[in-house]
């Protein structure tokens, strides 16, 4: 939001001049961030860490500051306790009288009114560097001992016609000691950052068994991207075409979905792209006809 002065290049177009106020359409709850914070460097915290701390958020249109004054104000707190908190509303609503709810009902045929199915989308920054971890783990950072994956091409300087791409990315040799021991301690500081994450899936996963939901609910819990960690020589990068960038984890549970069940390269893949297109079908639209169905759209 507001990134106009910048200079951001991701950020394009018309929403360069968004504000706090704009919430994008087709959204009955927002609650979103954007790359420039109104509060960033207040006191507390990673000093001007916006990722985790000291960031304002569009809350349904309007600004609202989460200073690092308190724990409960990182990161991951925040959007899990969100996320939670809108869970928890929609099944009050669920028993509420009122036939004017913003949450609406169906009648069935045995004359229960049953809820309309929802969408929900949690994008935790974590593990995104700084990979800060919540306040509770963070002085576990330097003790855990882990090592970063030695895997076959940890470390080792690519052969043509491999090498051109790896130095683009930064691999133009062997680590030295230092950079081997910041990778470690990176892969320390990922782990620790997730730890929260686990703890709101979790959360968030019983709220759902709790409300009766879990069976009849699809969850999918994927990424945007892998990440190097020491391999080819290679620090920290994400934009290469090897697996440790390219591949991300991508785990669904929900109706008609077998268990422990892994598909691996010979069943094919996923990829992002393919995740509209699925909930779409979801929710009971055909993705090849979605332009009679959403005059205008572009095809999936």
């Amino acid at each position: 939001y507001g990134d106009g002065a910048s200079g951001s290049s991701w950020v394009t177009g018309e929403h360069r001049a968004m504000g706090y106020d704009w919430v994008p359409p087709g959204w009955d709850a927002w609650f979103g961030t954007g790359p420039e914070t109104l509060i960033a460097g207040a006191g507390g915290g990673d000093n001007g860490d916006v990722l985790y701390w000291n960031f304002t958020v569009s809350d349904n249109g309007e600004p609202r500051d989460f200073p690092a004054a308190a724990p409960e104000n990182y990161a991951t707190h925040v959007w899990g306790n969100r996320s939670l908190h809108w869970l928890r509303q929609r099944a009050s609503a669920a028993h509420a009288d009122e036939e004017e709810s913003v949450y609406r009902y169906n009648t069935t045929s045995s004359g229960l009114r049953a809820r309309d199915p929802f969408f929900m989308m949690v994008s935790f920054t974590a593990p995104h560097e700084p990979a800060s971890p919540a306040p509770e783990y963070a002085s576990d950072a330097l003790g855990l001992g882990l090592r970063a994956p030695r895997t076959p091409n940890w470390n080792v300087l690519p052969t043509t016609p491999h090498l051109w791409v790896a130095a683009s990315g930064g691999g133009t040799g062997p680590m030295n000691a230092t950079q081997a021991d910041f990778v470690d301690y990176w892969y320390r500081r990922r782990l620790l950052t997730l730890r929260t994450v686990d703890e709101w899936v979790g959360r968030l996963v019983d709220e759902l068994d709790a409300m009766g939901e879990l069976d009849d609910t699809y969850v999918i819990f994927t990424s945007d991207h892998g990440f190097h960690l020491g391999q080819f020589g290679m620090v920290g990068t994400k934009e290469l075409p090897y697996d440790t960038d390219v591949r991300v984890p991508f785990f669904a549970r929900g109706p008609g979905l077998p268990a422990n069940v892994t598909r691996g390269r010979a069943d094919g893949f996923a990829a992002l792209v393919d995740l509209a297109p699925t909930f779409y079908a979801i929710a009971g639209g055909d993705p090849a006809a979605l332009a009679a169905d959403a005059p205008g759209a572009p095809p999936f």
